[in-house]
């Protein structure tokens, strides 16, 4: 047995990792634990549907949804833990609005080179109301500090973002 905490939960693991109990789970600790132990626990759905209605508002009902149905045994943990922490438990804060959320998410995931990432975002960070010149002040700012390269995919990847919400505001 191995005992761990996460998140002021105590989860005891056999040799194999497989959970075998949980001590004093609070709301929202569950996808976190699902996706450690593999097991689903009882939490309040607060948070994750929180960060569902957050994520479908910055990306796109489509998008959350096309990701929420393809999920499969495998990356479902993954999509709830997403949903939940990210989205509920981060987004879901009052400290920041979603479009300065969405200038620090560019600017992060434009140094990280997470090309899907960036696209995905721009057209979140439209959806906030940042305006293409905001969007590429960001993207200049990276190229200072993370390097000329970032900047010039982040740009590329940008403009394609700009093109596919164009494509689609005309159809």
């Amino acid at each position: 047995m191995l005992a761990m905490v996460v998140n002021d939960n105590a989860c005891l693991l056999d040799k194999r990792g497989a959970l075998e109990s949980i001590v004093g789970t609070p709301p929202g600790a569950s996808s976190l634990l699902q996706g450690i132990c593999g097991e689903r626990t009882n939490m309040s759905n607060d948070k994750y549907e929180q960060g569902l209605k957050i994520r479908t508002q910055v990306l796109g009902e489509a998008y959350v949804k096309r990701s929420i149905e393809n999920a499969d045994d495998f990356t479902r943990p993954l999509q709830e833990m997403v949903t939940e922490y990210c989205w509920g438990h981060v987004w879901g804060r009052e400290g920041l609005s979603l479009k300065e959320r969405s200038m620090i998410n560019l600017a992060m995931i434009s140094a990280l080179n997470r090309p899907h990432e960036l696209k995905l975002h721009v057209r979140g960070a439209l959806r906030n109301g940042l305006s293409r010149e905001q969007i590429r002040e960001i993207l200049l700012q990276v190229g200072i500090y993370c390097g000329v390269p970032a900047a010039v995919d982040s740009f590329r990847l940008a403009r394609e973002a700009f093109a596919e919400a164009d494509a689609e505001a005309s159809s």
